[in-house]
């Protein structure tokens, strides 16, 4: 058994429409949550926003190939984790990082190591992986599994090579199964392509309305269809490929009027959660699980004093967005939290 017991039988898979309304979007005012200012200095600036994790008073901002802490609530700048280089506790450039039993661990994909730091950025030991593998796949991404194994998005090896998307290691790393029903077309990638809640594994891709599930016997099936309706991609541009569909989307009428970039999927036994794009806007999408009904809310500030980023987290009955002050451009973004149970 790849995943625990909770991990939904391929008998009770049906692909489920996510039906998103433009006629019934709600809002979420940023003027009515709780704001935290991240500290701003020459240490601390965040070039991007990308992925973020919790220990404790803790907060951890992965920010194109570096991690900056902050204390979750003040905002205020503690350290960064870890450093570029070649030596202990040094990286050359990592593709992703995860928590586990209060120690962050940094997936060091172009040296194929995985460098561990307590909560408070100390560096403890690394460990290397797939140095000889048989079936030539290299991890790019790998997050912990509930079980005690690990899930590898697998590093795309061209379009003369069949790479599966994703592969399962075991505690120690080594290769164990390559997910099947789904091949890499492409490089480009987002840093948590995967969420799980216990056994029950989602997947995503970019420029994709479809969301996958990974079964207990490793293959992977479609799961959620987001139907943005009239707003969606035409089917013609659907079929091609990602680089494709890019370009379809740098047209400025296009990008008015069609709803993609479905992304940072996360979620629990109740709701399925993500955003998207349209027209210049960020939304955010809640799906009921148990009775089939989706919240879509457009994310904005009555007080225009700040812009939404792309980026949407959620934890422990808190939903959190981020966004770039309109005046202060040189300032890192704040992060604004919404209860969301």
């Amino acid at each position: 058994m790849l995943f625990s017991s909770c991990s939904l039988k391929q008998d009770e898979l049906k692909v489920e429409p996510i039906f998103i309304d433009f006629n019934n979007i709600k809002t979420f005012d940023l003027s009515e949550a709780m704001k935290i200012e991240l500290e701003t200095n020459s240490a601390s600036l965040l070039h991007s926003l990308d992925y973020i994790q919790f220990i404790d008073d803790k907060l951890y901002i992965q920010s194109r190939g570096q991690i900056k802490a902050f204390d979750k609530n003040n905002g205020n700048y503690l350290f960064n984790v870890g450093t570029r280089g070649r030596g202990p506790g040094e990286y050359t450039n990592f593709s992703n990082f995860y928590i586990k039993d209060d120690k962050l661990y940094i997936v060091d994909a172009m040296e194929r190591r995985i460098l561990s730091y307590d909560k408070n950025g100390t560096y403890l030991s690394s460990i290397e992986y797939y140095r000889n593998n048989e079936n030539h796949l290299i991890p790019d991404k790998i997050f912990p599994l509930k079980n005690g194994k690990y899930i590898s998005k697998n590093m795309y090896r061209g379009a003369n090579s069949e790479t599966p998307i994703a592969s399962i290691l075991d505690e120690d790393f080594n290769h164990l199964t390559s997910i099947q029903g789904r091949n890499l077309k492409t490089s480009i990638t987002v840093v948590d392509v995967f969420c799980q809640h216990y056994g029950d594994i989602l997947y995503w891709e970019v420029l994709n309305d479809t969301i996958y599930n990974i079964d207990n016997s490793g293959k992977i099936n479609p799961r959620y269809f987001v139907d943005f309706n009239k707003h969606a991609l035409p089917q013609s541009v659907s079929k091609k490929d990602v680089y494709d569909k890019i370009e379809f989307l740098n047209i400025p009428e296009n990008a008015k009027k069609i709803a993609s970039l479905v992304k940072y999927v996360q979620h629990d036994e109740n709701f399925v959660r993500f955003i998207f794009a349209f027209a210049n806007n960020v939304y955010y999408v809640r799906y009921n699980k148990k009775n089939r009904t989706t919240n879509t809310y457009w994310i904005s500030d009555s007080r225009q004093l700040y812009e939404p980023l792309f980026f949407m987290h959620y934890e422990a009955g808190k939903v959190y967005f981020s966004a770039s002050s309109t005046f202060e451009t040189v300032n890192n973004p704040a992060i604004f939290v919404f209860n969301d149970v």
